[in-house]
């Protein structure tokens, strides 16, 4: 299979011929994503927030573009995603987040 491949936007975007049986892998942009508990910051998984109990967030921030880069730097170039957790499931959202760690 070839690629052909051209700059557009500041991205290489990446096509293939079209044939059925050829395809295009295609990596989907992935915001940074953090849980905030108390003065805590802790670093998860997209899947992870899916997993979590909505009822013990008290926000959720989406910040893009440059201002996604100036709070949380480079990493979250494709964004980010801040849920701060409500204090009084702070225990048990902190408890949940630690035992997920393998």
């Amino acid at each position: 299979m070839t690629l052909n491949s051209q700059a557009q936007g500041g991205k290489m975007i990446y096509s293939a011929p079209k044939e059925k049986s050829q395809g295009v892998i295609y990596q989907k942009p992935t915001p940074y994503c953090v849980i905030k508990i108390k003065d805590s910051l802790t670093v998860v998984m997209q899947s992870e927030i899916r997993k979590m109990n909505s009822e013990w967030f008290d926000k959720v921030e989406v910040f893009k573009g440059q201002t996604a880069i100036d709070l949380y730097g480079e990493k979250a170039k494709d964004g980010a995603i801040v849920i701060t957790i409500k204090e009084a499931n702070a225990e048990e959202a902190q408890l949940y987040l630690n035992s997920r760690k393998e």
